[in-house]
């Protein structure tokens, strides 16, 4: 709800703390958006009146009458406005990077935090509701049945729930488009693989996990995307998500498309494998395992998840 009026939250029937921390954050992006405005950072301190009058005016309807008398108070001096230039913010990331604290977690506390991730990134259409689980739990079925175990399996099954982390960039009416993409939209989602690289490859102990999990619209001929590797270049936990993001997707509704039987899914993967798409190998296990597959991939909570929190409601 972070682009929605303060005079329209109380028709979701948010709880009261949530719809200001919402409007909290719609505040901060619109002074943000007219800070970037500025044509040079110089030009912060003369924008100062002209963006605190903006927000001033929105009282009440824009903005919760609260946030805009904290805002306000909290604007008055040069500081706070010579920090949010673009060049101190930059060199705050920078800083916080060096100076953050770094902790060890378990498998176990990853998973959790990658659940959490999924549900946020498959919360964005709900055309997409459960694919990140989906994925993740046919990825570890189809790890298993390769010959994975033990952590590995478990890495894979989280790859294939951080494998649409970069779709956070994708605007919604992209994503939910009931038509043909055109070339500049099509950019736009192509860009979203790497932009789960970027992400996942940040976090130290995840170098395994952000490969796989970015290289899901690789193809083993090569065509595919961002990176356009090939053959044995695409490690086979890569191809094994791959087949299972495919599979997921199209046993789901989309907005172009119904979803389609586990018949029709299988032919459609053998068509790719022909076009040397996707892995032979993977495709058969797909291909003498259909049911399990059908329903790891949409079958609701299974082994996988079970006993692990999920987020609910979210928008």
């Amino acid at each position: 709800f972070h682009h929605t009026h303060w005079d329209k939250l109380g028709r979701p029937n948010l709880e009261p703390m949530t719809a200001l921390f919402a409007n909290l954050i719609y505040l901060a992006d619109r002074v943000d958006v007219q800070i970037a405005a500025c044509p040079v950072n110089d030009s912060l301190l003369m924008s100062m009146a002209p963006i605190r009058d903006l927000v001033t005016r929105h009282r009440g309807t824009n903005f919760a009458p609260e946030l805009v008398e904290a805002f306000l108070e909290a604007s008055v001096p040069e500081a706070f406005w010579l920090a949010l230039s673009p060049d101190y913010v930059a060199e705050h990331v920078t800083e916080m990077h060096h100076s953050g604290n770094s902790r060890t977690v378990t498998h176990a506390d990853l998973k959790r935090f990658a659940l959490i991730i999924a549900d946020i990134v498959d919360a964005k259409s709900h055309f997409t509701k459960e694919h990140s689980i989906g994925v993740s739990q046919l990825s570890r079925y189809l790890g298993g049945l390769a010959g994975f175990s033990g952590e590995r399996l478990g890495e894979i099954e989280i790859a294939g729930l951080l494998h649409d982390i970069g779709k956070l960039q994708v605007p919604d009416e992209v994503l939910d488009s009931p038509a043909a993409l055109s070339m500049a939209e099509r950019a736009v989602i192509m860009k979203h693989s790497f932009a789960t690289w970027r992400i996942l490859r940040r976090i130290g102990g995840l170098g395994d996990v952000a490969r796989w999990a970015s290289e899901h619209h690789e193809s083993v001929g090569g065509q595919g995307y961002p990176f356009h590797f090939a053959g044995r270049e695409i490690p086979i936990e890569s191809r094994i998500i791959k087949v299972a993001d495919v599979y997921q997707a199209l046993a789901q509704t989309r907005p172009y498309r119904r979803a389609a039987p586990p018949g029709e899914i299988l032919r459609m993967l053998r068509e790719m494998q022909a076009r040397n798409e996707v892995d032979a190998g993977i495709v058969d296990q797909v291909a003498g395992n259909l049911e399990a597959c059908q329903k790891y991939a949409v079958g609701g909570e299974t082994e996988a998840t079970a006993g692990y929190p999920r987020l609910s409601g979210i928008s």
